[in-house]
């Protein structure tokens, strides 16, 4: 799934790159999002709203982002001046562009935020051992930051826990 996935993110920031008079925007789910430049002019020149900052592994750096929903979007004075690329796209001109050096010395003061919580590996449970599977659960819920993850992170987050302890109840019924 990876290689599918990275050429379109790479088409996000190449496009958004090459073309500093305007903000590229992307429909995902129900938000609309702006990656770096075009978060930076986004925020500068359309609509205040706040920027995140993470470091991507599979691009090997850092990346902004700003999002608002789709139908706040359309509202906005300015919109029509989009024009829609394809169903899930739109280019909207600035009234200026954006200066790189401006851009850069911004993202660099962004605090970085933390990496999502990745899927902690099933522990093993031998007969008597539910107690400590129980707290280990309740260990990886306490170290979710829910303020910096998302809902889909978040669902995975208790998808894993619930695999966990499924997992667990199986191994003792049949021991």
């Amino acid at each position: 799934m990876p290689s599918e996935v990275e050429p379109l993110v790479l088409t996000k920031f190449t496009r958004q790159a090459a073309d500093l008079g305007a903000v590229y925007l992307y429909q995902e789910g129900l938000f609309v999002r702006a990656y770096n430049e075009g978060a930076y002019g986004f925020i500068h020149q359309v609509l205040a709203c706040k920027p995140l900052r993470r470091f991507v592994k599979s691009a090997g750096t850092d990346r902004v982002v700003c999002g608002v929903p789709l139908t706040l979007l359309r509202t906005l004075p300015g919109f029509v001046q989009a024009s829609q690329l394809d169903a899930l796209i739109w280019r909207w001109p600035l009234a200026g562009a954006v200066d790189r050096v401006l851009y850069d010395a911004w993202r660099v003061v962004l605090p970085l935020q933390p990496s999502r919580v990745e899927a902690t590996p099933a522990l093993p449970v031998h007969s008597g051992q539910a107690g400590h599977l129980a707290q280990a659960l309740v260990n990886q819920l306490l170290q979710f930051n829910l303020a910096t993850s998302s809902p889909l992170a978040a669902l995975n987050l208790v998808a894993n826990l619930q695999q966990q302890w499924h997992s667990s109840q199986q191994e003792s019924e049949v021991a």
